[in-house]
């Protein structure tokens, strides 16, 4: 599972802008797509802030370059050529992520494994379009390697993936200050191994990796039962074995040939043609590109509440539509991991009543249609035993207490005297659709 940040809000940056900053349209890339791309409906939803700048280290992992693609969901987007950021320090660069930008949306933050396994941190300034500092997170020496020397990086806005001896490692607890607070092999991938990786935020799908096979592929993962590849669906067979893809979010993957660059779209129905919107974006395959994953995001349908009454338990951007269908591991209820702190929300309007014991701080809503709602391991509460509450109302902070092995939430949904499984119901709210009736969900086929 993972946990999404909103797509800052910011203003279109203009081709006037970008030139300014030392990078120039490439000729060709308002070049029109293939008419299919053209008149496809999978950019209607999709929303891009501001220019994705993509990062790539060159020259054997002593240069960063950056280059920009403007209005990456319309017809024509434009691309800028590739201009160098920085010269790395020290050990060469073996892999780099663009993992976040900064709340003033003058930088971004990117993460930087070398070849003593070192993990530094980097900021990026947009206005002087180069790196202008950076802090060791991890170290590592020739002597005394670190831990973190990647072949390849991404993060999808709260995570970071890396690809080191053929697994492919999933960290947590990523900031500008301190390395990564936890870090798991994900299981589930068998007969090859991830060349490169995107992070794919805010969209149907999770992260994109090519693989040793030539194959392009998009999965979701899951951290129930420890993490593991829950679903994952082949684009292309290949051979494509290029390094060189990245993901700006909202179903969105950037992918060079070498020479051009294709814009892959996705949604929950499956994988969208391909278009191709530059003949003379030239990339150097052999080397990992990456860009920040949360500059374009899926918009429609938005907000919390759906039709019905009902709301979904989290904010929008704190989860995507993959993870509300996740199974239990051994009776009908969901588990979803987010850190503590986050805003849970009243599914239904009804009346709260506090519990506790093995949920922890926990509140339950005897909803106004009759099912019981329960939400358990809440880091506090914020509404009072007997308040009546309405569907999407705040009803605390999500945490880790009573019985549980980390911060998440647990929602269990209870009609006619049984525990429902609530998967279709969140998924109709996510989709903005009338959900089903408590007393019509099943009471089975939820479970691991």
């Amino acid at each position: 599972m993972r946990t999404l940040r909103n797509a800052t809000a910011l203003a279109a940056v203009t081709s006037t802008t970008l030139v300014g900053l030392g990078m120039s349209p490439v000729s060709e890339a308002t070049a029109a797509p293939t008419p299919a791309a053209a008149s496809s409906s999978a950019m209607d939803g999709t929303k891009c802030t501001e220019a994705s700048r993509f990062f790539q280290l060159r020259a054997e992992g002593t240069e960063l370059w950056v280059a920009s693609v403007s209005r990456a969901n319309t017809a024509k987007p434009t691309v800028y050529s590739w201009t160098k950021a920085y010269d790395i320090p020290g050990g060469k660069g073996t892999a780099v992520a663009a993992h976040s930008t900064s709340p003033s949306s003058k930088g971004i933050q990117l993460l930087l494994s070398d070849e003593h396994g070192s993990l530094r941190s980097l900021n990026y300034e947009k206005a002087k379009s180069k790196v202008t500092s950076h802090r060791t997170l991890a170290a590592g020496t020739a002597d005394k390697p670190g831990s973190y020397r990647y072949t390849s990086l991404t993060s999808d806005g709260s995570r970071l993936w890396g690809v080191q001896g053929g697994k492919l490692h999933v960290m947590t607890g990523v900031s500008t200050t301190k390395a990564p607070t936890g870090r798991a092999t994900v299981s589930g991938l068998t007969g090859f191994w991830p060349r490169a990786l995107a992070g794919m935020s805010s969209g149907s799908h999770e992260i994109a990796w090519t693989d040793s096979k030539g194959a392009l592929t998009y999965a979701d993962v899951t951290s129930t039962g420890g993490w593991k590849i829950k679903s994952k669906k082949v684009v292309t067979k290949g051979p494509y074995t290029s390094e060189a893809i990245a993901s700006p979010g909202g179903n969105i993957l950037m992918r060079s040939d070498g020479e051009s660059l294709l814009r892959y779209r996705a949604s929950a129905e499956g994988v969208k043609d391909r278009d191709p919107i530059s003949s003379t974006w030239k990339v150097n395959n052999n080397y990992p590109m990456t860009t920040v994953a949360d500059v374009c995001s899926a918009t429609s349908p938005s907000g919390n509440t759906g039709a019905g009454g009902y709301s979904l338990p989290l904010e929008r951007n704190a989860q995507p539509r993959s993870e509300y269908d996740d199974p239990h591991h051994d009776y009908p209820a969901i588990d979803m991991a987010i850190p503590t702190g986050t805003k849970i929300l009243a599914v239904r309007g009804g009346t709260v009543t506090h519990v506790s014991g093995g949920c922890g701080l926990g509140i339950l809503v005897k909803g106004d249609d009759g099912a019981e709602y329960t939400y358990c391991h809440l880091d506090s509460r914020g509404v009072a035993n007997g308040a009546k509450v309405k569907a999407g109302q705040q009803l605390g902070l999500s945490g880790n207490t009573g019985h549980s092995t980390g911060p998440h939430l647990h929602l269990q949904l209870r009609s006619g005297g049984e525990l429902r499984c609530p998967q279709k119901l969140l998924l109709a709210v996510y989709d903005g659709k009338t959900p089903p009736s408590p007393s019509a969900l099943p009471s089975s086929g939820c479970t691991n």
